[in-house]
């Protein structure tokens, strides 16, 4: 089997399908947007009007060789480990969620917008969560630390 990043998983692209994605990425964005958009209407069964739609995804891990399966002789899906692609698609879903941030720089990023990214003391440019010094990073942390024990 090939290991590939939650990135290349996303851009998998897409054999003919009933949401008319281009990748995975882009299947999955259609359906969430049918979650969005019909709320409690939405057919979790056929949201594409086909009861397969599991099975289009899983036909793309698998001709990418990320899950185990067999692929018949006109090109579709015969057998897949759908529990081995259900595992890779969540795994893929970080790419949506970004990096987690450590509380201490989540309270930095809303002071630096509450400034304008300019310091209040000396009105300089304050620098991005990455460039602060460790120490000052660690001070964010115990204050944000602070804060949470507070509540």
């Amino acid at each position: 089997m090939t290991t590939l990043t939650p990135q290349q998983i996303i851009d998998l692209p897409m054999g003919k399908n009933d949401a008319r994605a281009r990748t995975i990425g882009g299947y999955l964005a259609a359906l969430l947007e049918g979650v969005l958009r019909e709320g409690e209407c939405f057919d979790g069964k056929r949201p594409f009007g086909n009861s397969n739609w599991e099975g289009e995804m899983m036909t793309a891990l698998v001709k990418a060789e990320v899950i185990p399966g067999v692929i018949d002789e006109d090109g579709f899906l015969d057998d897949a480990d759908y529990d081995a692609g259900t595992e890779a698609l969540v795994g893929a879903l970080v790419v949506l969620r970004g990096p987690e941030k450590s509380t201490g720089e989540v309270a930095y990023s809303a002071y630096f917008v509450a400034c304008g990214g300019k310091s209040l003391v000396s009105g300089a440019e304050l620098p991005s969560w990455d460039e602060q010094a460790e120490e000052i990073r660690a001070a964010w942390q115990a204050a944000a630390d602070a804060v949470a024990r507070a509540l």
